[in-house]
C-alpha cells in the first residue's frame, strides 16, 4: 500500500468530477488500499479519490466503530434523502477550517463494491453526512460552494491564515476522530442525532435537528442533563 499526498484547495484537480468506473481489476483494489492507507495516515474520517489525484470514482470512509464499519464505495449514487439536519464538517483538503452545512440525516446509497457487484446501503447520522460530503468531492463540489460570499470569504481568510502559519493545528483546531487518543468524556452527546424516536427532552432545544460534530460550538450543558 502507498500513502498518497492529500491535495489541498485550490488545487484544480479537486474541481474535476470523476466519470463512472467501468473496470474492476487489481488496479482498483490497489487504489482502495492506498486510499485507506492515506486516510489513516492523515487521521481523517473519509477520503475521496479526487483528493489524492486518483481517477477511479470511489471513496473510503471510517467514522469509527461506534458509527459504522469502514466503507469503500465505487460509483455511489444517493437514491433517497430524508430529514434535513445541520452537519458540522471539516475536510482534509481544507485543513484548519470547519463549517456547518445542511445535509440529509437518513440516506440510501446504491454503489458497486470492488468486484463490481451492486450493493445498497442505508446510512444515518454522521455516516450519512460523511457519505454526502465524499460524493460531493467525487463530483468536484467543495464544502465552500454552498456558502454565501461573506461566509466563503471569511472561511478562505481563515484557511489562508492556517496555511501561512505552516499548516500546524492549534489545540482548538484538532479534528477528533476514531484514531484520536484525547480524553472526550462529557462530550458523547455531540455524536447523538436527535430523531423522532428519541426520548430526550427537547424543550427550548431546536438543535435536535443538528448533527453535533467535533467542532460544534453550541452550548450543551443543559442537554447533558438529559443525555
Amino acid at each position: 500500500m502507498t500513502c498518497l499526498k492529500v491535495l489541498r484547495f485550490p488545487n484544480p484537480i479537486l474541481r474535476q468530477g470523476l466519470p463512472l468506473t467501468t473496470v474492476f481489476d487489481e488496479a482498483l483494489k490497489t487504489a482502495a488500499d492506498d486510499l485507506f492507507e492515506s486516510l489513516y495516515a492523515a487521521k481523517g474520517w473519509g477520503l475521496a479519490a479526487t483528493q489524492v489525484g486518483l481517477t477511479q470514482r470511489l471513496f473510503v470512509l471510517d467514522m469509527g466503530p461506534e458509527n459504522s464499519e469502514p466503507l469503500c464505495m465505487v460509483n455511489p449514487i444517493i437514491t433517497t434523502k430524508e430529514t434535513p439536519v445541520l452537519s458540522d464538517e471539516d475536510c482534509l483538503s481544507f485543513p484548519g477550517v470547519h463549517m456547518t452545512l445542511e445535509r440529509a440525516r437518513d440516506i440510501t446509497v446504491e454503489y458497486q463494491d470492488l468486484t463490481g457487484a451492486k450493493q445498497t446501503y442505508q446510512a444515518t447520522g454522521v455516516t450519512a453526512c460523511g457519505i454526502q460530503h465524499l460524493i460531493d468531492l467525487l463530483n468536484g463540489v467543495l464544502i465552500i460552494d454552498s456558502l454565501s460570499k461573506l461566509k466563503r470569504d471569511r472561511l478562505l481568510k481563515q484557511y489562508k491564515k492556517f496555511i501561512a502559519s505552516g499548516g500546524h493545528m492549534h489545540s482548538h483546531d484538532h479534528v477528533h476522530g476514531p484514531n484520536c487518543n484525547h480524553e472526550h468524556e462529557h462530550h458523547h452527546v455531540h455524536d447523538h442525532v436527535h430523531g423522532p424516536d428519541c426520548n430526550h427532552d427537547h424543550e427550548h432545544h431546536h438543535v435536535h435537528d443538528h448533527v453535533h460534530g467535533p467542532h460544534c460550538h453550541h452550548e450543551h450543558e443543559e442537554e447533558l442533563e438529559h443525555a
